[in-house]
C-alpha cells in the first residue's frame, strides 16, 4: 500500500483501539466527490485535440451501460449564501431566450451521434441553478424536444430541479403533462429563520404547501435536499427536520453536510468550519440516518435516502455504478466510457459557440489513466456496495484497504460482497479518497516501469 495512505489508516486504527469516537478517527472530512476524487492522474487533452477527440467518441458505438443525461440550467433568481455550483443571476430575458436556443443546438448536434443513439437512457435530469425560472411555457418544450431527440427506456425517469418560490401549482402541473415524473427542491432547512439566513425566501407554511400541490399534480417521486452542519443550526432545528420529513409527501430526500465552496458567499464573508465541526457533523448525521430508517426510510446511497419502492433516484444514484452521463449546458461535466468532459462554464461563450455555425466543444476532455478499471471500486464509497466477485484480481493494495476498512468496522463483506456501515457510510468520502490515492500511486508506480 502507497506510503501516502498508510499514515491515515494507521492513525485511524490507533483511535479506534484507544476508544476515540467514530469522528475522530480521521483528522479532516471529505465532504464532496470533488475533493475525493482529486487526486486522480487524469491526462488532459490539449486544447488543440479536443474537437477531434470528442467527435471521434461521438462517431463510435457505445459500449452496453448505464447512461444517464444531464441538462444544465444556470439561472437562478437571488444567491444562496452556501451556493458553489456554476450558475448566475438571471435578469436578462433575452439571455435565457438565447441560452436556450444553444441547448437545443448542442442536443441536436448530440442526437446525431452514434454513441447517443446506440443505447437508450434511462434518467433525463434538468439541474442548475433553478431551472423553473425559465417560462414554464418554454422549459416544457425543451423537455418536449430532448424526449423526441434522444433514445430513453420506456421507464425513464425525468427530474426537473426547483426552489420553492420558483414555481406555482399550475408550473408543477404543466411539467408533469410535459413527462416530468420527479420533482427535486431544494429545501435545505424547513426553519424559517435558517432559511432567511441562508438566502432562501419561502416559510415552512409555503414549503408544504408546495410539497402538496406537486403530489395534487401528479408526482409520485418528490425529493429534496438539506443540510446539516448550518451556521447558527441547532440539534433541535435538525431533528424537528427529520421529523418533519417522513409527515410530508416526500419520496426521497439528499442529507449533505454544509460544504464551504470557494467562491460561496459565506467563505467570501469569511465563515470557517467550527472546531467541533465534524463531531457536530456525526451527530447530526446519525439523527437523520436513525430517524429516517425508524420511519421506514432505506439509504441508496452515502447521501441519498427513499421511501422503499417509491423513489427509485436513478440519475442520482447512477453515479454510484459507473454510469456514463451525456452532459449538456454551460459548466456540465460528463462522461463517456474512458472520457470526461466539461462545457465551459462562461455562459456567454456557450450562447456565442452553439449559435454559430461551428459549434463549440468541451473547453476540457480528459482520459482515464492506466487502471481505469478501479473506478468501479467507488461503487463501494458512492454507491454503498461492491460486488466482490467482478474484481477477483484486484491490485492487493485495494484488497489491503478492503481489509483495513473491515477491520475499523467502516465496511462489512461477506467473500462476495463488501457494503459501508452507517460509519463508513459517514466516512465515505474519505474511503473514496483513499481509493483515489491507490489508483494514483498504482498508475504513477505503471509509469515508471
Amino acid at each position: 500500500m502507497s506510503l501516502p495512505i498508510v499514515p491515515i489508516l494507521n492513525y485511524a486504527a490507533q483511535q479506534c483501539a484507544a476508544g476515540a469516537p467514530v469522528w475522530a478517527w480521521f483528522a479532516q472530512r471529505i465532504r464532496s466527490s470533488r475533493e475525493a476524487h482529486a487526486s486522480l492522474p487524469i491526462l488532459p487533452f490539449s486544447p488543440l485535440e479536443t474537437r477531434q477527440v470528442f467527435e471521434g467518441v461521438m462517431a463510435s458505438s457505445a459500449a452496453p451501460s448505464a447512461r444517464v443525461v444531464y441538462v444544465h440550467i444556470p439561472f437562478c433568481r437571488q444567491s444562496c449564501r452556501f451556493c458553489g455550483y456554476s450558475r448566475e443571476l438571471v435578469g436578462d430575458e433575452q439571455q435565457v431566450t438565447a441560452y436556450l436556443l444553444a441547448l437545443q443546438r448542442q442536443l441536436e448536434y448530440l442526437a446525431r451521434q452514434s454513441w447517443t443513439q446506440t443505447h437508450p437512457f434511462s434518467a433525463l435530469y434538468f439541474g442548475g441553478g433553478t431551472p423553473t425560472v425559465v417560462p414554464a411555457a418554454a422549459l416544457t418544450a425543451l423537455i418536449k424536444r430532448f424526449r423526441q431527440a434522444l433514445p430513453f427506456t420506456d421507464d425513464v425517469e425525468i427530474t426537473v430541479e426547483s426552489s420553492i418560490t420558483d414555481i406555482s401549482a399550475e408550473g408543477l402541473a404543466c411539467l408533469y403533462a410535459a413527462g416530468v415524473n420527479r420533482m427535486s427542491f431544494g429545501i435545505q432547512t424547513f426553519d424559517g429563520d435558517l432559511r432567511h439566513h441562508l438566502g432562501r425566501k419561502a416559510d415552512t407554511p409555503l414549503i408544504l404547501e408546495r410539497l402538496n400541490q406537486a403530489k395534487t399534480a401528479g408526482f409520485s417521486q418528490i425529493a429534496a435536499d438539506f443540510i446539516y452542519g448550518l451556521p447558527t443550526q441547532r440539534p433541535e432545528q435538525w431533528q424537528q427536520d427529520m421529523d418533519r420529513i417522513r409527515e410530508t409527501p416526500l419520496t426521497g430526500c439528499s442529507i449533505y453536510p454544509l460544504i464551504l465552496f470557494p467562491k460561496s458567499p459565506l467563505v467570501r464573508q469569511g465563515y470557517q468550519y467550527a472546531d467541533t465541526q465534524i463531531q457536530d457533523e456525526y451527530a447530526a448525521f446519525c439523527v437523520a440516518d436513525i430517524t429516517l430508517a425508524d420511519g421506514g426510510w432505506q439509504c441508496l446511497t452515502p447521501v441519498q435516502y427513499a421511501r422503499p419502492q417509491l423513489d427509485h433516484a436513478v440519475y442520482v444514484t447512477a453515479y454510484g455504478h459507473a454510469a456514463d452521463v451525456l452532459a449538456l449546458g454551460a459548466g456540465a461535466a460528463g462522461q463517456c466510457g474512458p472520457l470526461m468532459y466539461l462545457n465551459t462554464p462562461d455562459v456567454a461563450a456557450y450562447i456565442a459557440g452553439w449559435n454559430s455555425d461551428t459549434g463549440i466543444f468541451p473547453q476540457v476532455i480528459t482520459r482515464l489513466a492506466p487502471y481505469a478499471e478501479l473506478y468501479h471500486w467507488y461503487r463501494l464509497s458512492e454507491g454503498l456496495t461492491l460486488n466482490l466477485r467482478e474484481f477477483p484480481d484486484a491490485p492487493p493494495p485495494l484488497i489491503q484497504l478492503l481489509t483495513a476498512l473491515v477491520e475499523l468496522e467502516l465496511v462489512q463483506e461477506d467473500g462476495q460482497t463488501a457494503a459501508l456501515t452507517q460509519s463508513g457510510r459517514f466516512w465515505a468520502g474519505n474511503i473514496a479518497a483513499l481509493i483515489s490515492g491507490i489508483i494514483r500511486d498504482l498508475a504513477q508506480q505503471k509509469k515508471s516501469q
